[in-house]
């Protein structure tokens, strides 16, 4: 046994006691250890905060609680707890309360042993944003001087024209629709978000019989009416003719001096003499105005206005020209553009670089100088009126605000107008090497340019709008529908697997889709109509007085144009130019639908008028010589009586066409209507 003295025992609970001590906090890399010296807070608005974190290390084996002192306007922890041999993470906040730059010291520690962080940051005051365009959704502004748009706060009360007594949910106002019967049964009755109850006019459908026609009574709905007696229903060969009698088409002896054939715009009615019919050769219509552009492309997308004003854009060397004519053909105004048109690629055909907003607004998609990754696309607003620069948005603005990356390569894909007040809708894609794409519509809003929203997919390749709907098709290794309100908030997706749904048309709650060839509920993209033996494009596909008028899908040449009636069983109808014809190319010009209802379209050498029924109601030949230069090709306009084309020479030449109007009512040209947004006349 060992024995302890008593001056060996005081020493050893001298050497306990002291060994128990808090070891002190010494300001040494052996002890403590504060990285980085310095944090260096971005630009912060008053009243918000931001963040940035430091690191303490303690290499010693025992633990230490260390203070921390942070002065205002910084905040931070009052203390640490460090385990021997390891690092601790702290945060620190730059949460000011007035405009200015601030440095400050962060004490670490205390007496010789405290460790000293700098901090500095910047505090700016936040600007006024405007309201957000929707309900459930607020402008927040950043530091560097712009607002995003964010959600609402989370169960905070809403409304909106289609909503009542709402709650916010993601973004989004939920709660009891708005009944929008307005107790009439000649009205079709919706909601639009954006404008509220919708009461459009019922379109009553034809009756098959030639002598009744559609009437609607508010309170049973659509019905039939005899049209009145006499009314031709049938030819008049001058020895029978076939005449409506109470509400039955009758063959009965022709009258002399009766109406053998109607009058056209190239030759006056025939009226029957001695049994035969008498009319008048037709005679090449002459031109009520004429254009020749002085020298190089002329890009005629067929946008026009109800006053019968035109626009175009023309290329003179290396100047690019916005050009307007009157319904006289009078020059309204000639504005010089910098780039060149855009005609970007929708699928499968390229887009109008041109659209008409409103009277007052143009919308312009043209090229800057340079690549799709250092030029490139822009889009830009105009009056309508004379050609002045409203706003403009360059690759560069696309760029900052989708946070792409400097040289990523970007191209404009299609554009168009939705909702009310109107946004301009963007189609971009960027790839970044290979099968890296990505897509988004972007919204702008048309009267200041200004960003609204954004939809991000993988790759979409064409976007169409209905009144109040953006739908869009994403394509390549996800085949999808996917349609977005005006105010970009998601209303559904359909996947269609092992198809190309492409949005060809939308208008009063129908949404068209080709490859193969469908008609949608716009409401969830279900099929509503589908025929397996026709096949068309996206470009001149059509959707009025209840037809479907679909054009030769042919790129280089349509020959020839169908009509399907999908509320009858009857197959479609398919037209082209008559044998025999003088046409020495039978390619046809888009098709218009007038009011008549009817189809306008032209080949290289005459223009006819085909009812939706497959009568040819005119065929006028047109002034053009033996040469594919001379002859109309693409896009029309029909305004206030005058057919107006282009020629590949650079010409544009207005016709009369007496009683001939475009359908007020949906889909009518090949961008929906004369204004060319890729949305349905209204």
């Amino acid at each position: 046994m060992k024995i302890t003295t008593g001056s060996q025992l005081w020493l050893f609970l001298v050497v306990g006691l002291l060994s128990c001590r808090k070891p002190e906090l010494v300001g040494t890399d052996a002890v403590l250890r504060l990285s980085p010296a310095q944090l260096d807070f971005p630009v912060t608005l008053v009243g918000d905060s931001t963040s940035l974190r430091a690191e303490l290390t303690n290499p010693s084996r025992a633990s230490q609680s260390v203070p921390v002192q942070v002065p205002a306007p910084f905040v931070g922890p009052s203390s640490l707890e460090i385990p021997g041999g390891e690092t601790v993470s702290f945060e620190l906040l730059f949460l000011p309360t007035t405009v200015g730059s601030f440095s400050k010291t962060v004490t670490v520690g205390a007496g010789q042993a405290s460790l000293q962080l700098e901090l500095t940051g910047t505090a700016t005051a936040p600007i006024a944003c405007a309201p957000a365009p929707a309900a459930c959704r607020a402008m927040k502004p950043t530091a560097e001087g712009t607002c995003v748009e964010v959600d609402a706060v989370e169960d905070s009360a809403c409304s909106t024209p289609c909503i009542e007594a709402g709650a916010c949910r993601q973004g989004r106002c939920l709660g009891a629709a708005r009944s929008c019967d307005d107790g009439n049964a000649c009205t079709d009755d919706a909601c639009a978000e954006e404008s509220g109850c919708v009461h459009a006019a019922t379109t009553c459908a034809f009756p098959s019989n030639p002598c009744q026609a559609p009437s609607c009574d508010a309170r049973t709905g659509c019905g039939i009416t005899e049209v009145v007696d006499g009314t031709a229903c049938g030819p008049n060969t001058c020895v029978t003719a076939k005449v409506c009698v109470t509400g039955e088409c009758r063959e009965v002896s022709a009258p002399e001096g009766s109406t053998c054939a109607p009058a056209t715009p190239c030759r006056s009615e025939g009226r029957c003499q001695q049994g035969r019919c008498a009319q008048p050769q037709a005679t090449p219509l002459r031109p009520a105005w004429s254009y020749q552009s002085a020298g190089g492309a002329l890009v005629f997308p067929g946008v026009g206005d109800r006053s019968g004003n035109v626009f175009w854009l023309e290329n003179i060397g290396s100047t690019t020209w916005l050009v307007s004519v009157a319904f006289d053909g009078t020059e309204r105004f000639r504005t010089r553009m910098a780039g060149v048109p855009n005609e970007g690629s929708t699928y499968p055909t390229p887009m109008s670089p041109l659209m008409l907003v409103s009277d007052t607004q143009l919308i312009l998609l043209l090229r800057d100088a340079g690549s799709s990754t250092t030029g490139g696309h822009r889009v830009e607003a105009r009056s309508a009126i004379d050609g002045t620069l409203q706003w403009s948005r360059s690759r560069a603005d696309f760029v900052a605000t989708l946070g792409l990356r400097e040289g990523v390569a970007l191209w404009m894909i299609s554009a168009g107008v939705v909702g009310t007040p109107p946004r301009v809708f963007l189609n971009l894609r960027i790839n970044e090497g290979g099968a890296a794409w990505t897509s988004w519509i972007v919204a702008l809003d048309a009267s200041s340019g200004a960003f609204a929203w954004k939809m991000q997919s993988t790759y979409l390749a064409s976007a169409i709008a209905d009144e109040d709907t953006v739908y869009a098709y994403e394509d390549l290794w996800r085949h999808a529908l996917i349609a977005t309100s005006a105010n970009g908030l998601p209303r559904w997706l359909l996947d269609v697997p092992g198809s190309a749904a492409v949005p060809a048309n939308a208008f009063a709650g129908t949404l068209t889709t080709a490859f193969p060839a469908a008609l949608r509920d716009a409401r969830n993209g279900a099929v509503t109509f589908q025929n397996a033996n026709a096949y068309w494009g996206t470009r001149n596909t059509l959707l009025a007085h209840g037809h479907l008028i679909a054009l030769d899908s042919n790129s280089l040449c349509s020959r020839w144009f169908m009509v399907i009636d999908p509320a009858t069983p009857r197959p479609p109808f398919i037209w082209q130019v008559p044998a025999g014809s003088s046409a020495f190319e039978a390619c046809l010009t888009e098709p218009l639908v007038t009011s008549s209802p009817s189809v306008l379209i032209a080949s290289s050498t005459d223009l006819y008028e085909v009812g939706l029924d497959g009568l040819v109601r005119f065929t006028c030949p047109l002034p053009v010589a033996a040469s594919n230069n001379t002859s109309f090709v693409g896009s029309t306009v029909l305004a206030r009586g005058r057919w107006v084309a282009s020629a590949r020479s650079g010409r544009v030449e207005a016709f009369d066409v007496p009683a001939q109007e475009t359908a007020r009512r949906g889909w009518v040209t090949a961008g929906g209507g004369l204004d060319r947004a890729n949305r349905p006349t209204r």
